[in-house]
Formats: C-alpha cells, sequence, structure tokens
C-alpha cells in the first residue's frame, strides 16, 4: 500500500499560477480531471484539484506496475511523465466516493488541508485524511459529534494545546474511517469510536472492530489517519518533491 503526498502551499500563493503556462502538470492528468479543475472559481482548490489528479495518475501508475517504493521521497519529473497518462472515467458509488471501474482493484482516498494533497492506493477499500490543526474553536464539534469514549479521551487531557492535537487526530481518524466505508457523510459518526492507541475502529455498541488505522504521515501542524479493513503490515509514504 502507498501513501503520496506533495506539498502545494508555493503554489497556492501563486495566484498567477494558471495564467503562466502550467503545462507541464496538466498534461499529466486525464481528460475528466482538466475538466474538473476548470469548473473551479477559488484558486487553491483548483491547485489542490490540479495536483489530485496527478497523484492519481502515478498511484495508478505504480498499482499497474506493481511498485512499491523503498525511498520516502522521489521527484516528479522522474518517476511521471505525459506517456504514462491514463485516460479514465470516475463512477461514484450510491454515497458519492468515486471509483475507476475499468481498474476494480485499484482503491484510491484523497485528501487535501491546508498546503498538503495526499492519496492513499491499495487493491482493497482504503480510507485517508489529513486534517490541518487551525481551528481552536471545535470542542462543540466534538460534543455533538464524537462516541462518549472520544469525548471522555479528550476531556482527560489537562493541556489545551494536546486536547486540541487528540480532537484533530480523532476527527481525521473518523473522515479515514467513513471514507473507507464509502458512506461518507451518511455514516453516523458517533455510531464508531476510534481507538488510536489500538489502531482499531469499534462498533460504539457491539464493540466489535470494525476497521484498522495507522498515522502514515508526519507533517508539521497536520494530523493524517488510515484506515483499512484489516491489520496493517506495511504503508509506503513517499514524498513526491514537485
Amino acid at each position: 500500500m502507498n501513501v503520496y503526498y506533495c506539498n502545494v502551499g508555493k503554489f497556492i500563493k501563486d495566484t498567477s499560477f494558471f495564467d503562466n503556462n502550467p503545462g507541464k502538470y496538466f498534461q499529466l492528468i486525464d481528460n475528466e480531471r482538466l475538466e474538473k479543475i476548470d469548473r473551479y472559481k477559488n484558486h487553491p482548490d483548483k491547485v489542490r484539484a490540479l495536483f489530485a489528479g496527478i497523484l492519481i495518475q502515478l498511484a495508478l501508475k505504480d498499482h499497474l506496475n506493481k511498485n512499491y517504493y523503498t525511498t520516502s521521497e522521489a521527484k516528479l519529473s522522474e518517476i511521471l511523465y505525459p506517456k504514462d497518462i491514463i485516460q479514465v472515467h470516475y463512477t461514484p458509488n450510491a454515497y458519492g466516493k468515486p471509483f475507476i471501474m475499468s481498474y476494480p482493484d485499484f482503491h484510491f482516498s484523497l485528501s487535501h488541508s491546508g498546503d498538503y494533497v495526499a492519496l492513499a492506493s491499495n487493491d482493497a477499500p482504503v480510507g485517508l485524511d489529513i486534517q490541518e490543526e487551525q481551528n481552536k474553536k471545535v470542542f462543540a464539534i466534538s460534543a455533538r459529534f464524537f462516541a462518549p469514549k472520544e469525548n471522555e479521551l479528550l476531556e482527560s487531557i489537562a493541556d489545551k494545546e494536546e486536547r486540541l492535537k487528540m480532537f484533530y487526530r480523532i476527527w481525521s481518524a473518523k473522515e479515514a474511517y467513513i471514507k473507507y466505508t464509502g458512506r461518507g457523510i451518511y455514516e453516523n459518526l458517533s455510531s464508531f469510536t476510534i481507538d488510536l492507541e489500538g489502531k482499531i475502529v469499534t462498533d460504539t455498541v457491539t464493540n466489535t472492530t470494525t476497521g484498522y488505522l495507522c498515522e502514515p504521515l508526519t507533517l508539521i501542524r497536520n494530523s493524517s489517519v488510515l484506515c483499512i479493513g484489516q491489520e496493517i503490515q506495511n504503508v509506503n509514504s513517499i514524498n513526491i518533491i514537485l
């Protein structure tokens, strides 16, 4: 299983980026993704959508070639070329999660937050989420949406900064889980409980294990959590240098 991520902060800050011939990046995405980018009006959203599309193509290439990285970083210009690009059609499931039907054993999960875009790929359902730790007025969210054990854990942490960090770790894990199940916002967020120490997700009522967790990335001021349906043995995390 691979997790790819890249820092796109310099492109977000450069508001003239799309006016200055970003063609070398456009030729690394499929046509559907290009059309999606064109529909966005907000500059940061356009940037994130562009590089998310590049990560999809990179992950699909590696999936087809059975390429499992042993390095922690790689230059985009050395691992993905226009000749590698596959024109794909994205089909959403009943809850809106996209799949590429022509490659049924290629599963991916995208996430972006702040300056980062990330993607996890696997041969079985996977969920990945990253969360920028920026808003300190978040505990009304946990009181409303978190499971009882999660709120008890937060209340037991005296240090405010540590409590805030734990909130984002739990929130990221919850987002990763609902991406893994494919049900997204249709999943009741208090119906399952996150156990980051045990690295599992459990059904709040039956206490049965319904997912497995790991935290694959160390990003400044960001939490990241990966979720799949079996114990996680090995994750290759690759920083894509743009």
